[in-house]
């Protein structure tokens, strides 16, 4: 009985506190996967940032990347790799933006259909051992009578903040700044309006909108219109 009893403890202290998501482990919601990639973006403050090369094992397992390697755009010396976010069928985009030498931005966009709450989001984040910082939230403006932004469409447009900026900081790893922007597609496409939820990770502490470098622009096509901030 003794014997039991010893080994038992040694188990439990072995093991630890259990993780909501161990990292060799395929996430159960979206919210999940997108907060461990995100989380794999920021820059270790002992190893450094990771090459173009070795950044293609990032983001967990729920992030698969395109086999063509990072790709050169025009204009400016902008440096972009691409692929898509999965779990159990629900799928997002994934862009990587930099210059040649040095990864500036993660860029993960899901659609609606796809998530639950903004609370779900937070918690997943919270859960990655990242502190935010709200610095910044800005609603979609008012509408007026007869604006095509009333009725469904301007119900769908404020289920959620335009846009959110956080200062992210996390267990041995540099500060950065986490964004959250919605778009949604303009009444009168061929399909049903249709919304989506955008974040981004600077890897810069000190990114702002009015200092974004040409390689922190790190779009994701197709998103439809997303709500002026200026």
């Amino acid at each position: 009985m003794k014997l039991i009893l010893i080994l038992t403890a040694a188990s439990s202290t072995l093991s630890g506190p259990v993780s909501a998501q161990q990292p060799w482990e395929l996430a159960s919601t979206v919210e999940q996967a997108v907060a461990r990639a995100l989380a794999d973006a920021m820059v270790h403050s002992r190893y450094g940032q990771p090459t173009w090369a070795g950044f293609g094992v990032h983001g967990g397992r729920d992030v698969y990347w395109h086999l063509v390697g990072p790709t050169s755009d025009s204009p400016g010396p902008v440096t972009r790799r691409i692929g898509w976010l999965a779990v159990g069928g629900k799928t997002g985009s994934v862009a990587v933006c930099g210059d040649a030498t040095e990864i500036r931005a993660v860029t993960i966009s899901v659609g609606d259909l796809w998530l639950a709450s903004d609370d779900a989001m937070m918690e997943a984040i919270a859960a990655r051992a990242m502190t935010t910082d709200l610095v910044i939230s800005v609603e979609f403006p008012a509408v007026q009578e007869g604006d095509d932004r009333n009725g469904y469409y301007g119900n769908l447009l404020r289920e959620r903040p335009a846009y959110r900026e956080w200062r992210v900081t996390r267990p041995e790893y540099a500060p950065a700044v986490l964004t959250a922007q919605r778009a949604c597609t303009p009444p009168g496409t061929r399909s049903a309006p249709q919304c989506s939820m955008t974040w981004k990770l600077y890897r810069r502490p000190d990114y702002s909108r009015d200092t974004r470098l040409p390689a922190e622009d790190c779009p994701i096509g197709g998103r439809g219109r997303e709500v002026s901030l200026d």
